[in-house]
């Protein structure tokens, strides 16, 4: 018995290594390890673990529970950026950002969606077609803004060959000038059957090893995409909202660098799962808005009553001081 325990206790013991380890994404740029981002991936399950452990030891009366859920406090950061239980008001700016998904859904749908929402800005990613939506339109590709307000300036930011890319556009709602930043960071590329695991452990050891192979070059393009981007985030001369498919989770890189420079509107706001990905039925929130700290989120919410896309749209609720 006292083998199993501490068996149990070495594996509590990498699991909140491992859950530590994440918070070196803030630090260490995939050009210098890219493996880290790995592991934010794994964050929800490692965290799950983590409270079952706890559970366990509470279970069996043992003191380490304690030092345990003492450690859980160092955490609490990172963990609200998955889960949020904020109080929520109204804000006069609504704004929503929705991977597209090319229409697969139905672009009527996503039209009849927008149209019940009425948002103030809509930022689309993986989209080539605005001009079937309503509202002046910004078109970069796989990238649009929409808007009912007049646009003062617009500007490339990413155009690349691939899929990912980003653009800006000044928008003056109700006298206010706010800059806009859509962004759509490189893709993996990857299908379920890329990561559903089989009853063949060398064919798993495979996808496995595909995976360690695919993403880690992603990572890298995603740092210089954003490094590029920084300047018009934090060179801009009116108030920013940043949004998009940033095809990261919480505690990657891509997110400690932006919350660097914004703040995650979901963490000021939001309440429940972040999680807006949903084709892999595992839980990934990917999809965010961020703003500058002249504006505030009042309301934040991920779309779930119907299926537009393979993600979910956000939802979220600004005002501005």
């Amino acid at each position: 018995m006292k083998l199993i325990r501490f068996v149990v206790l070495l594996v509590h013991f990498v699991v909140v290594i491992a859950l530590f380890t994440t918070m070196l994404n803030e630090y260490i740029a995939p050009s210098q390890i890219d493996c880290l981002n790995f592991l934010s991936l794994g964050f929800p399950y490692l965290f799950i673990l983590h409270v079952l452990f706890i559970i366990l030891w509470v279970l069996m009366w043992k003191k380490r529970a304690f030092f345990f859920i003492f450690l859980t406090v160092f955490i609490f950061k990172p963990i609200s950026r998955w889960f949020a239980w904020n109080n929520q008001g109204e804000g006069k700016i609504k704004v929503i950002t929705l991977n597209g998904h090319n229409g697969n859904e139905g672009i009527q749908k996503i039209k009849k969606f927008l149209r019940s929402k009425s948002p103030d800005i809509v930022l689309m990613q993986e989209f080539d077609d605005a001009n079937k939506l309503y509202g002046n339109k910004v078109q970069n590709k796989h990238l649009a803004i929409i808007t009912p307000h007049e646009i003062i300036r617009k500007r490339n930011i990413i155009d690349e060959k691939a899929l990912g890319g980003s653009f800006f556009a000044d928008v003056n709602i109700n006298g206010r000038i706010i800059r806009i930043v859509n962004i759509y960071l490189e893709p993996f590329h990857l299908e379920k059957n890329m990561i559903k695991p089989e009853s063949d452990l060398e064919v798993n050891q495979k996808k496995i090893d595909n995976l360690l192979h695919k993403m880690p070059p992603v990572f890298r393009d995603h740092e210089i995409q954003l490094r590029f981007i920084k300047k018009y985030i934090t060179h801009s001369p009116y108030p920013v909202i940043v949004g998009g498919d940033l095809n990261a989770v919480p505690n990657s890189w891509e997110y400690y660098f932006l919350e660097n420079m914004v703040h995650d509107a979901f963490v000021q706001a939001g309440r429940g799962s972040g999680t807006t990905f949903h084709d892999f039925k595992i839980p990934m929130r990917i999809d965010y808005l961020f703003n500058s700290k002249s504006i505030i989120a009042k309301k934040y919410r991920v779309y779930r009553e119907k299926k537009l896309s393979d993600h979910f749209p956000v939802i979220a609720e600004f005002d501005i001081l």
